[in-house]
């Protein structure tokens, strides 16, 4: 008697795999678009245009970007009109996936340098269907490598 086995499956893409395939797939120019994004939302903030750095933002909620909306861009122009960022700093930048990346800004309001204010603002820059869009980071920074890759970032289309 003997027993043969196949393993017909499909092999299961990992968040590895999929952040390897990102990462090897990524240009000078996608990092130099990514970077540029957070830039100028910054910048809007220290020239004081606050409307326009906020109008600048999207939501990535399961894996559909939407353009952000109220309540939050009404809070967060609040925020900035009271308290005025004065100036910022690029302290970190990590490309991972589509969806989730990471570029940590240093910021000051006020008399403040922003190297000892200790202010900082995440953005997830997000590229899909070919163009980058800036998000703010929610949720884990970290993934389980082993963790199922996600799922294939769309913009949401009215209706």
């Amino acid at each position: 008697m003997a027993v043969v086995s196949c393993n017909n499956s499909p092999k299961v893409v990992t968040y590895q795999d999929a952040e390897r395939q990102f990462i090897a797939s990524l240009t000078a120019e996608d990092t130099l678009m990514a970077q540029v994004l957070c830039q100028d939302y910054m910048e809007c903030l220290v020239s004081g245009n606050v409307s326009e750095a906020v109008d600048m933002l999207n939501v990535l909620e399961n894996s559909v970007l939407y353009k952000m909306g109220s309540p939050s861009t009404d809070l967060l122009v609040r925020r900035y009109t009271a308290d005025p960022v004065t100036s910022w700093g690029f302290e970190s930048f990590s490309l991972s996936t589509p969806g989730n990346n990471k570029v940590v800004c240093k910021y000051a309001t006020g008399g403040d340098r922003h190297a000892d204010s200790g202010l900082k603002i995440v953005f997830n820059p997000v590229k899909v269907e070919g163009k980058w869009y800036l998000t703010l980071k929610e949720g884990p920074f970290e993934v389980h490598p082993l963790a199922p890759a996600p799922d294939t970032l769309k913009l949401h289309k009215k209706q």
